[in-house]
Formats: C-alpha cells, sequence, structure tokens
C-alpha cells in the first residue's frame, strides 16, 4: 500500500503538468505579442468610429482674454488710451450639413473595425497553426530520434555478432564491413535526427517561451472531416475564412471612402450661435467725458445665431485626384480579394489532398508493419534453423525501422493537414474551445 501511495506521489507531477494541444493554442492565442498588435489596432479603429460620430455633435468653445490694449483712435478722438482689456465669448456650433461626409465616415470606419476583427481572428487562426505545428514537430522528431536510437542500437547488435562470426573464422568479411558501413551512416542519422528534433523544441519555445519536455506533452486524436466534397469545402472556407471576409469588409471601407471624397463637392451648412462680453474694447472707458453712448460704454455683452453656408469653388484638383486615388484602392482591395481567393482554394486542395491520400497511404503503411513485424519473427526462427544469415535478420529489421518512420510521417501529415482545414473554414478555434481575447 505504501508503495503504491509513493508511485501515485511521484508520478502526479507528471498528470498534472501534462500539456495539452489545446493548453498550448489557448496560451500562445493569450499571450504571443502579435496578438496584442492586432487587439490594439481594433481598439484604434473603434476610437476612430467615437472620432467620426462626433461629427453629429455640437462643438462648444469657450474663450476668454485679458491684458494691457493701447489705442488712438478715432472713437477717443486721437488721444493714447491704455487699458486693462477683457474680452469672453461662448460659441456653439452645429454642423447641419457637411455633403454626407460624416455618415459615410461612419460607415467607412464601422467597415474598419469589422476588417480589424477579421484580422484578429485571422491571427489568432495563424498562431494556432504555428502553435500546433510546433506542438506535433515536437512530437513526431521526438517519435523520429527514438526511432533513429532503435536503428543504432539494432545495427550495433548486428554489427557485435557479425564481428564474432569473422572472428570466428565462420564469418564473411564482406558482411563486416557492409554492416559497419550501414552501422556509420545510421549513426550519422541518429545525430541528424537529434539534431532536428532539439530544433523544434527551439522552434516551439519562440512560440511559447517556455521549458517543454515532450514526456508532458499528449498526441492529439484524428478528428473526422465533417466535409465529404471538396467543392463544399472551398465554399464554405470562402464563407466563413477571416482573411476573406477582413478584405470584403476592407472593400465596402474604400467605396466609403469614395463618397465621403465626393462630399467636397457638397456646400457645407453650419448653426453657430454666440454670446459674447467685453470690457475697455478700443480704448474706451465711462471714465471719457463724451456723452454716453454704445460706443462709450466701459463693457458691451450680446448674443447672435447664425447659419453659415460654405461652398468651395475651386481647390486646384485636388479633390478630384482624392476620388480617383479612393477608387483606385477599391480596385486594390478587389484585387487582393481574388488573390487570397486563388490562395485559400489552393492551399484547401493541399490539405484535403493530404488528408486523404495519407489516410489511404497509412492502411497500406500499416499492413506493412504487420507483414514486416510477422517477417522478422519468421527470419529469426529460420536463422535459428541455419536458413537465413545475420544480414538477412538486419535487412528486414531495417524494412521493419523504415516502415515505422514512414507510419510517424504520415500520421502526423495527416493532422496537420486536418488542423489546417479547420483553421482555412474559421471553425479552428471553435473546435478546440480556444477564446480569443479576456
Amino acid at each position: 500500500m505504501k508503495y503504491f501511495i509513493f508511485l501515485i506521489l511521484f508520478f502526479s507531477p507528471i498528470l498534472v503538468n501534462a500539456l495539452t494541444l489545446t493548453d498550448v493554442v489557448q496560451e500562445t492565442i493569450s499571450t504571443h505579442p502579435q496578438m496584442k498588435v492586432k487587439e490594439e489596432i481594433l481598439r484604434e479603429k473603434e476610437q476612430e468610429l467615437v472620432n467620426v460620430k462626433s461629427g453629429y455633435l455640437p462643438t462648444i468653445d469657450l474663450s476668454y482674454s485679458i491684458g494691457p490694449e493701447v489705442t488712438r483712435t478715432i472713437t477717443n478722438n486721437q488721444n493714447r488710451s491704455s487699458l486693462t482689456r477683457k474680452d469672453a465669448t461662448i460659441t456653439l456650433k452645429q454642423n447641419l450639413f457637411s455633403g454626407f461626409d460624416t455618415m459615410n465616415g461612419v460607415k467607412q470606419k464601422k467597415e474598419l473595425i469589422l476588417s480589424a476583427s477579421e484580422n484578429v481572428n485571422e491571427t489568432a487562426n495563424s498562431l494556432a497553426i504555428e502553435s500546433i505545428n510546433a506542438y506535433l514537430s515536437v512530437l513526431k522528431y521526438s517519435a523520429l530520434y527514438k526511432t533513429a536510437q532503435e536503428n543504432v542500437a539494432l545495427h550495433t547488435k548486428y554489427l557485435d555478432q557479425i564481428k564474432k562470426t569473422v572472428e570466428g573464422g565462420i564469418g564473411i568479411n564482406s558482411n563486416y564491413t557492409q554492416t559497419l558501413s550501414r552501422f556509420e551512416n545510421v549513426t550519422s542519422e541518429e545525430y541528424l535526427a537529434k539534431l532536428e528534433y532539439l530544433n523544434t523544441i527551439s522552434s516551439y519555445q519562440r512560440i511559447l517561451p517556455r521549458k517543454v519536455f515532450v514526456e508532458e506533452l499528449e498526441e492529439p486524436v484524428l478528428g473526422k472531416l465533417k466535409y465529404n466534397n471538396l467543392d463544399l469545402l472551398i465554399k464554405d472556407c470562402i464563407e466563413n475564412n477571416p482573411i476573406i471576409k477582413g478584405l470584403k469588409s476592407e472593400i465596402q471601407a474604400s467605396k466609403a471612402l469614395v463618397a465621403r471624397n465626393k462630399s467636397k463637392y457638397y456646400p457645407t451648412v453650419d448653426l453657430v450661435a454666440q454670446s459674447y462680453w467685453n470690457k475697455n474694447l478700443n480704448g474706451i472707458s465711462t471714465n471719457n467725458e463724451a456723452p454716453l453712448s454704445s460706443s462709450n460704454y466701459d463693457s458691451e455683452s450680446g448674443y447672435n445665431a447664425l447659419v453659415v453656408f460654405k461652398y468651395n469653388i475651386f481647390n486646384g484638383f485636388a479633390d478630384k485626384s482624392n476620388i480617383e486615388i479612393s477608387k483606385h484602392k477599391v480596385l486594390q482591395n478587389h484585387n487582393s480579394l481574388s488573390d487570397n481567393e486563388r490562395i485559400l482554394k489552393l492551399n484547401i486542395e493541399i490539405a484535403w489532398n493530404t488528408y486523404h491520400i495519407t489516410e489511404k497511404s497509412l492502411e497500406h503503411i500499416k499492413n506493412d508493419i504487420q507483414a514486416t513485424s510477422e517477417t522478422v519473427a519468421y527470419y529469426q526462427k529460420e536463422y535459428e534453423l541455419g536458413r537465413r544469415s545475420l544480414i538477412d535478420l538486419l535487412n528486414v529489421s531495417i524494412e521493419y525501422n523504415n516502415a515505422k518512420k514512414r507510419k510517424i510521417n504520415a500520421e502526423f501529415e495527416q493532422l496537420l493537414a486536418y488542423y489546417k482545414i479547420m483553421s482555412y473554414s474559421n471553425k479552428l478555434l471553435s473546435e478546440m474551445h480556444v477564446s480569443i481575447g479576456n
């Protein structure tokens, strides 16, 4: 009983610290700087909308000034006058018509917010695939490294046995040198496998900067595709892919910009209401002995409310140029959308083909492993009966080892293809129950 408790306590940290693929994707999206950049861009666009909407609201300005004023004018009989001037105004300005600039500005900023939001989703999807690839690569190259070590151990075993037969006078020198050559080759391959494994760990730590141990990673289970038809998959991806959706919003935003630039051809109409007060203006004070009149009071006040109509007649063709610039922006976004749809279609087809071809290939690889495993057992019995040589045993063992390597590569290729398809259709994060943002 004590021994059982010890085992639980000893292995519990490993179980507690197990790092699932979902954990890695969630942590990457929550902490990666690229996500922070895209989220800040989204917040920036949201504030730009607030800024444009301010065009619907009035502006209120309060002004007060004070200081010495020295004058000599007709109003004070050309006498030099030095007084402390005071001046205060409050002005309310409400735009009544801006050539639809504010309305189209709101449309533009809303579409840019949608585009920025889709950019956040796309960045999350890209980081998810990048972290999945890094996670799977650690598992894949760890398995390949382990297979390479097994291959070296296998060659070491048969090299020693063949060497003993040669030294005993019953073996063939060429068998020994051939096996030695193979041993050196698989040893160099082991070092390369180790290098690839260590490099994948470094790549993983770039995505998620923390130490990783392959023992804490769990090999994910291959999911079942929900699509039986490639054309339906492509259609669904084009409708839901965040890159495509973001570009469509960019097109609408650029169209709204065209409309905003056309607003320069319209007049602007503003309501301006102002109240004012001043004292000792233009050198006039009640200390003067002139008869009382409006120009002799030391302070004045009043208010007015005006409708101000402004219309630009000529602006050096700048307005026309801005419209043309924004129209070209619309065309750029349309072409960018078409290009990205082609790229997406290509990537989907590659992932689709990889998923289904490797699925069929794995059936044969598994049969190959099964048959080769049985062959190894038969060869061992035949060797014991003197019907097979050590070279024969080594050859069939190499075939078995190579079949295992093909199986590892195919399985991980199919896994990655599955996750890419889910990413292209914008269903990856929801399927993994990964959230974006705080």
